[in-house]
C-alpha cells in the first residue's frame, strides 16, 4: 500500500524533493482510501507546514525533534532494546524479513527507522501491514503523546499510524515505556552524556521484545505475504 511509504516519507528528514513532491503525497493519501477522512483533517496541517515552510526551518526542527532527543527517537527497537545487544539481533532478524520481500536499505541505513519499515509495509498487502505494525502500536502511542505534549503537528501522524494498526496497545505497555523513558535533555552536551550511560534492559514482557520478524515467521509468512509486483 502506498500510503505507509508516503506516510514514512513525510516523517523522514525534510528536503527540498520533498517539499516539492508535498501535494502528490497528499493526493496519494486521499485516492488510495486507506486514510479515514477524519485522518486527512488530522494529517491537513503537517502536510501544510511541510508544503509551505521555510526548509531551513523545518529541518531544524525536525533535528530538534527527533535527532536530539532519545524520547522521540525514530528508531523503534531503541524505545524497547535501548543500546543493548537484543536491539542488534532484533535488527538483523528485521533486515532478513527487507529481504526476503525485496527491499534493500541504502547503506548505512538502520533497519528499525521508522520511515523505513513504513517502506517495507508498503511492500505487502494492507491486513499484513496492520498486523505488524501492531507491535510498535504502543511506541507510536507514547510518541504521539510525547510529540502533542510539544505541540508538534508530527504527533498527528503517529496516531494515525497507531490507529492503522490492527490492536489496541495495553496500558501496561504503555506504562512500561513511560517509566523506562529517558530524560528531557536541554544541550547537546546532556545528549552525549546520556548516550553514553548504560543500556537500558527490558523483560520478556515489553513491548518488541517478542519480535515477529524472525526468519522462521518469515517463512511461514510467504504464503500470505508477497512483494509489491509478485
Amino acid at each position: 500500500m502506498r500510503t505507509f511509504k508516503a506516510l514514512g516519507a513525510i516523517l523522514d528528514y525534510p528536503t527540498a524533493e520533498l517539499q516539492a513532491a508535498i501535494r502528490e503525497i497528499e493526493a496519494c493519501l486521499v485516492e488510495e482510501g486507506v486514510l479515514s477522512s477524519r485522518q486527512l483533517r488530522a494529517l491537513a496541517p503537517l502536510l501544510d507546514r511541510l508544503g509551505d515552510g521555510d526548509l531551513l526551518e523545518l529541518q531544524e526542527e525536525w533535528i530538534a525533534l527527533f535527532d536530539r532527543s532519545r524520547r522521540l527517537g525514530l528508531h523503534l527497537h531503541e524505545h524497547t532494546y535501548g543500546e543493548s545487544r537484543d536491539r542488534g539481533m532484533a535488527m538483523v532478524r528485521l533486515m532478513q524479513l527487507y529481504r526476503l520481500h525485496g527491499l534493500e536499505l541504502v547503506k548505512g541505513e538502520i533497519p528499525d527507522y521508522l520511515p523505513a519499515f513504513l517502506e517495507f509495509l508498503s511492500l505487502v498487502p494492507l491486513a499484513s501491514a496492520r498486523r505488524m505494525l501492531a507491535d510498535a502500536v504502543a511506541i507510536l502511542l507514547i510518541l504521539a503523546e510525547r510529540l502533542e505534549a510539544k505541540g508538534s503537528p508530527y504527533a498527528a501522524l503517529f496516531t494515525v499510524l497507531a490507529a492503522l494498526s490492527d490492536r489496541k496497545a495495553a496500558s501496561e505497555e504503555l506504562e512500561a515505556l513511560r517509566s523506562a523513558a529517558p530524560p528531557e535533555v536541554d544541550s547537546l552536551e546532556a545528549l552525549d552524556r546520556e548516550y553514553e550511560e548504560a543500556p537500558v534492559e527490558f523483560t520478556s514482557s515489553s513491548v518488541l521484545q517478542s519480535c515477529p520478524y524472525s526468519a522462521d515467521a518469515a517463512k511461514a509468512s510467504r504464503a500470505t505475504i508477497q512483494p509489491s509486483g509478485a
